[in-house]
């Protein structure tokens, strides 16, 4: 639990949620091993942010800084460009990661709703125009510009289906993009069913995961004994355990059960609430 006096006030304010829709997008697909959704009140946010700054620089300070900033760099005005674009809604989704990658980590994507799909990407093409250090390329309609920070990591970014999407690592985005109808959204398979059957009215967050599908890889590396690149200054551990000794993993998958939570207003905050389902 969250306590907050009610209304929010000062810096609070910068955290309100509004209410989220509980049934996940179609282009969030069955392989997804963990989903979280929510809404952010960025108007109020920005007026909190506004106000306080404006009480300790006088009136209209920070709507000056704001101003400023645009007549820098490639001209992006901060609320009208892109604050007064957002609707608020907010995805996280990670699916497994490639199993011929030594990265541990999954892969993740974080959708951002914006109100003009154009518009937005327009502005993106702008801030991107000189000096971009990446390539991009077309896909069904969208300019996707992509990274290498190294480590053999991709990160790759667009506007599409009026959000905008980062994804870090595999192939999500592109999964995104295509939204092929031969996988099967999340929304209806049968694990997502049974745990949003628990996610009440008017919550303002909610999460699903499958920890079997999220704990699987690194498991496996272990028992292949191709983890100890991932942990450095570990060696010496790997060396003393024989993790080839571990059972296969669909030995201990049957006790991880699908998992939820929700985030519920309460007249004195926030409620937070995490379940799993009944393990076979």
């Amino acid at each position: 639990f969250l306590y907050c006096e009610q209304p929010p006030q000062a810096v609070m304010q910068v955290f309100q949620l509004d209410t989220v829709d509980v049934k996940p997008p179609s282009w969030v697909k069955e392989t997804a091993s963990a989903w979280m959704a929510t809404k952010w009140k960025v108007g109020e946010a920005y007026t909190a942010i506004e106000t306080l700054f404006d009480m300790f620089q006088g009136a209209g300070a920070f709507e000056s800084t704001i101003d400023s900033f645009s007549d820098q760099g490639p001209g992006i005005h901060i609320k009208k460009d892109l604050i007064d674009q957002l609707d608020g809604s907010i995805h996280f989704v990670t699916s497994p990661g490639d199993r011929t990658s030594n990265a541990v980590s999954d892969d993740m994507l974080i959708a951002v709703g914006v109100k003009d799909n154009q518009k937005f990407a327009d502005i993106l093409n702008k801030v991107t125009a000189e000096k971009f250090p990446g390539e991009t390329r077309e896909l069904n309609g969208a300019t996707v510009y992509e990274i290498e920070p190294g480590g053999g990591q991709k990160i790759s970014f667009t506007v599409a289906n009026s959000q905008l999407l980062v994804a870090i690592g595999g192939s999500q985005l592109e999964q995104v993009l295509r939204n092929d109808s031969d996988v099967r959204p999340l929304a209806d398979s049968d694990d997502f069913k049974a745990v949003s059957e628990h996610f009440p009215e008017g919550a303002l967050a909610v999460t699903f995961s499958r920890p079997a599908e999220q704990y699987r890889r690194l498991y496996d590396m272990l028992r292949d004994g191709d983890a100890v690149e991932n942990f450095p200054g570990m060696e010496d551990l790997f060396a003393k355990i024989d993790f080839s000794k571990l059972p296969s993993f669909e030995v201990i998958a049957k006790y991880l059960a699908p998992a939820g939570g929700y985030w519920v207003g309460d007249e004195n905050g926030v409620f937070m609430e995490q379940f799993s389902l009944k393990a076979e």
